[in-house]
């Protein structure tokens, strides 16, 4: 991002991540957000049957049946985005790791073990 670093004060985000490079984004983020920032995303998260071996394969089937019923540009795009889809686990380890701290991550519950999940993701840029 063209900006200085600490240019902000806050961060947000609503249900666009997963379209992008989640650990190169947080890392910017961080670095355009002044220590104490804040950082508050509403986010698609991969619940953690996709993470097990006969989730990935239902994940899979799932989606080539989607995309062979949705043969549009739409159906490509969130076909593309459940790769950087990450569990509620994966957020907390991939935020300390680019330098945020007081992270909290909540999880909504879903209908379905399968379902993706909304989560309510709030971190604070470094020390404080």
């Amino acid at each position: 991002m063209a900006f200085a670093v600490g240019t902000f004060d806050a961060v947000t985000c609503g249900f666009g991540v997963h379209h992008m490079e989640v650990p190169a984004l947080l890392s910017e983020v961080r670095r355009v957000l002044r220590d104490g920032g804040r950082l508050v995303l509403a986010e698609a998260g991969a619940p953690v049957f996709w993470r097990a071996w006969w989730g990935r394969a239902f994940l899979w089937l799932s989606l080539h049946l989607y995309g062979l019923l949705s043969a549009n540009g739409r159906a490509r795009v969130e076909m593309e985005a459940v790769s950087n889809m990450h569990t509620a686990g994966e957020w907390r380890t991939m935020l300390a790791a680019a330098g945020f701290t007081k992270i909290n991550v909540r999880e909504e519950r879903s209908r379905r073990a399968w379902y993706p999940r909304s989560l309510d993701i709030q971190a604070v840029a470094g020390q404080v």
